[in-house]
Parts: structure tokens; sequence; C-alpha cells
């Protein structure tokens, strides 16, 4: 089981790669020539943190690519260890390589666990064969009052699109679905924080688990992002603990929030 441990540590240290969902705008507007920079340490999207997995795995000598769902731009990383085919994706903090070998076998599919944490109970990911060669990945996460809730719309992947390429530079990022929500997310020793920009709304909400103490605190909400150098306690909290653990201003942080949100409100002015 050698190749499992290798493959469970390499993504146990790239699920802590920071969550920045602004990443797609600035490289996007970057691209285009508008004048912004990016600071590495504010981390990127699923596919960011994709590939810095897919490039610690190919260090250790295994075979890795990354594959794209077919309905979204979410991407995992597909690697090959003693003749199996294993599914890792830190974008969604599971803890334990599935292999999709095992998933054929398992009418009801494969779990791991995930964070966060909550009061003792685990979040987890499951993995269902949807097709011959399709398979289905659904997130189940732990809320305050202990009841989990699955995410309807389970990311779908085609074995067959290995190969295809994923898109990274940020060109298609637009023709997603309406985008409510910008965010900030830091996994660090087992507690994750979370700082998010509610466009439409125009308020912060900051989330934060500890994998072993009580629920702390979910959705401190302050309205008026404006004032956001004099937020409530949790979501001053929340900005700072993140701002410390990735090595970055909280100014930085906001930024990339508002910066985004600014993108999302004004798009058709920049999309062709």
């Amino acid at each position: 089981m050698e190749g499992f441990a290798d493959m469970k540590e390499a993504l146990s240290v790239a699920s802590e790669t920071p969550l920045n969902s602004s990443y797609q705008v600035f490289k996007y507007l970057m691209k285009r020539g508008v004048g912004l920079s990016w600071d590495e340490k504010l981390g990127g999207d699923c596919v960011y943190s994709a590939n810095i997995l897919k490039s610690m795995l190919e260090d250790q000598g295994y075979e890795v690519r990354l594959l794209q769902a077919r309905n979204s731009t979410h991407a995992v990383v597909l690697a090959k260890s003693d003749g199996k085919l294993w599914l890792m994706d830190p974008f969604l903090m599971h803890e334990q390589p599935i292999c999709l070998d095992h998933v054929r076998r398992v009418p009801e599919g494969i779990a791991s666990p995930a964070h966060p944490h909550n009061k003792g109970e685990k979040s987890e990911i499951v993995v269902i064969q949807a097709g011959p060669d399709e398979f289905d990945v659904t997130v189940r996460m732990v809320y305050e009052d202990l009841r989990t809730m699955t995410h309807i719309n389970a990311f779908r992947f085609c074995l067959s699109d290995i190969g295809s390429g994923v898109q990274e530079d940020g060109s298609s990022f637009y023709a997603r679905e309406k985008v409510e929500s910008t965010q900030v997310r830091v996994l660090r020793g087992g507690e994750v924080f979370s700082i998010r920009h509610m466009i439409h709304e125009n308020s912060l909400v900051a989330d934060r688990w500890s994998i072993d103490q009580d629920f702390f605190a979910l959705s401190a909400r302050v309205n008026d992002p404006s004032s956001a150098t004099t937020p409530e306690m949790l979501i001053e909290t929340v900005l700072s603990s993140i701002a410390s653990i990735i090595g970055v201003s909280e100014l930085q942080i906001c930024e990339t929030l508002f910066g985004a949100r600014d993108f999302y409100l004004n798009q058709d002015a920049f999309v062709d």
C-alpha cells in the first residue's frame, strides 16, 4: 500500500492549497492586458490545486492526468498505481484517494471522509459509477445541526475525455452558470476557514469549522463590505486567520473578493 500512502500524503498537502475563486477572473483580465497582478500565495481554483497535486505525484514517478467534468469547468486528478486508476480532488478536501476500479464493483459507490468536520462528524465525497466510463462525484457536507446536505449538482466525469485537455487560462470561465459569490478558503491543521462575498447581497459571510472542537461558527454576516475594515468579530477572526496562514494582508484578500465581484457585475464590458 506504499502507493496509496504516497498519494494520500500528496492529496493532504495539496488540499491545503488556498482556494480563491477570483483566480480565473484575474487571470482572464491579465490575459487581456488589464493592469492587474496575482500573488501566488493567494492560491487559485480547482485546476490550480489539481495541478499542484499532479506535479507532486509526477515527481514521485506516477502517471497522472487531469480530467475535466462534463457538466462544469471543475477538474480532478487521475493517477495510476499498481495497475489501478485513482481519483483525487484537493479542491473537495477529501482525505483518501478513491480507486475507480473498486467503484466499478460497488453499486452504491465508494466514499472518502472529507473536511469540514463538525462535532466529530465528517463530511464526505462519494464516487458512483454512472455509465461504462462515467463517474459522478457527490459532496455531502456536515453543517451546524449535524444534518448532511448532498449537493445535487454532482460533478460527472468520463474517462474517454482523458487527453482532451483542461481549461486553465481563464478564457472560458465566464461561460459558467450565474456566479453568486466569490470565496477565499483555507484548510490548515484540520480547521477550515472561509470568507465569501455574496455578490448580489453586498455582504460578507465567514465560516469556520474545527476538526476536534464543537462547531465554532458559521455564516456570520456583515452587510456593506465597503466597511470591512471594522467587521464583526468572526469575520475579523477568519479574515486575519486566512491572511496569517497564507502570508498576505487582509487587504489583498478583500481586493481579490471585491475585484472579482466588480467583474461579475460588469462582465458585459469585458466578455466578447
